[in-house]
């Protein structure tokens, strides 16, 4: 199996991919995800190959940021579990984009037995998530529950996503019950997202 790619925001836009290959060997993967800088409607999709890192590296980064925490002031850390290898930056292009590149992505590896398709996630419940509904509330002086009340609203199965929704679907679209699926993006949001196929 190999491991999701990227880490996309946690609510609306957001372009996670997943690549499978059968069998899984070790070895360089795409990853690509979608970052939003400065104001809404300024997102990208930041393409890359890269090689994940193992479990062991993870945890050694963890213990040494631990440390370096312990003697520095406040510094913004990222998350060992989301450090990797880039082997090569491929460049920024728009989300409308999106599809065009995952097809052509999907098209170009696809004769050496790889899978490309996209994960598409809505909001889902994280820290990340749970700090998101604490700030915004507080700004416009309600409770994080009362905020996430009013968003909640809009998504037809009236809830957050779980964590473990999201990846259950990595491992089904890693795993050879997806081998014939490649191309696709697959959207997982509670039913936000209005759409005609």
């Amino acid at each position: 199996m190999v491991p999701p790619i990227g880490q996309g925001p946690l609510g609306p836009p957001s372009a996670t991919g997943a690549v499978g290959r059968h069998p899984a060997p070790p070895g360089p993967c795409y990853y690509d995800s979608s970052v939003c800088v400065g104001r809404p409607g300024a997102c990208a999709l930041r393409l890359f190959i890269a090689i994940p890192l193992s479990d062991p590296l993870h945890e050694a980064l963890d213990a040494l940021q631990a440390d370096l925490r312990a003697a520095s002031g406040p510094i913004s850390w990222v998350k060992p579990g989301n450090i990797h290898l880039t082997l090569k930056f491929l460049g920024e292009v728009s989300p409308t984009r999106e599809g065009a590149v995952r097809e052509a992505m999907a098209e170009a590896v696809a004769g050496h037995n790889i899978i490309v398709n996209a994960i598409n996630p809505g909001p889902i419940r994280t820290e990340r998530w749970d700090g998101l509904m604490e700030r915004v509330g507080k700004t416009l002086g309600m409770t994080a529950g009362e905020y996430e009340a009013t968003f909640v609203k809009d998504i037809p199965l009236g809830r957050v996503g779980r964590p473990e929704e999201i990846a259950d679907l990595v491992v089904f679209l890693a795993s050879e019950r997806a081998s014939y699926l490649t191309g696709t993006s697959i959207t997982a949001d509670g039913g936000m997202t209005k759409s005609v196929a």
